[in-house]
């Protein structure tokens, strides 16, 4: 999803009122997209630290209901962050966990996005 840097705040309300129903209904993949949508935004707003709380449940929940995809998006922002806050190694072995959630998925343009990020942290 894509929000408008002024909508952030609004976009995160919304999230956390979806966050709060897929858990009531126990939807574990729903948790996590939503998750992972709370990491993406904290991480545009500059909260580093919370993108990466939100991004490791995500990875949590989205692994558990088999949801490569969203476990792949997660390690790459991960990954993001280690490498804005100066952790090339850690970022960098974000980089492999998204590349390895990706084959799994097979989506050819998101593992090469994850192979980029790598040569980068080289």
């Amino acid at each position: 999803a894509k929000y408008a840097l002024d909508e952030l705040g609004t976009a995160m309300e919304l999230l956390e009122d979806g966050l709060k129903v897929s858990r009531d209904l126990g939807d574990g993949a729903a948790e996590g997209r939503m998750l992972g949508r709370m990491a993406s935004i904290s991480a545009d707003q500059g909260a580093l630290e919370l993108s990466n709380q939100y991004g490791l449940e995500a990875i949590e929940k989205s692994s558990e209901a088999g949801d490569n995809q969203t476990v792949g998006e997660q390690y790459f922002i991960l990954g993001l962050n280690r490498k804005e806050e100066g952790n090339v190694d850690q970022a960098a072995e974000y980089c492999k966990n998204s590349i390895a959630a990706f084959q799994r998925t097979g989506m050819k343009a998101y593992i090469d996005r994850s192979m980029k990020l790598l040569e980068e942290l080289k």
